[in-house]
């Protein structure tokens, strides 16, 4: 009888272990998971931030072409 109980709480407590294991695994895959997610959101900001600065660049040296471009022809058209 002590026999079968002690087996049974034994059998209980390496059940409870189990659980307590998996929840605990399924605790660090989640961190870990947020920790990656939370990375690429910072990596894909900052490539954002990057782009904007390359738009912005492009913006100004096509504002700059265009100007070039309209002194140019009123250079033409004064020289005919």
């Amino acid at each position: 009888m002590i026999d079968d109980q002690f087996c049974f709480k034994q059998k209980k407590q390496s059940q409870l272990q189990q659980a307590v294991d998996k929840s605990t695994k399924k605790s660090d895959d989640a961190e870990q998971a947020k920790k990656s997610l939370e990375t690429r959101q910072q990596q894909d900001s900052n490539v954002l931030e990057q782009l904007k600065a390359i738009i912005t660049e492009k913006e100004a040296k096509i504002k700059s072409l265009e100007v070039e471009v309209f002194q140019l022809r009123a250079v033409a058209v004064c020289t005919r």
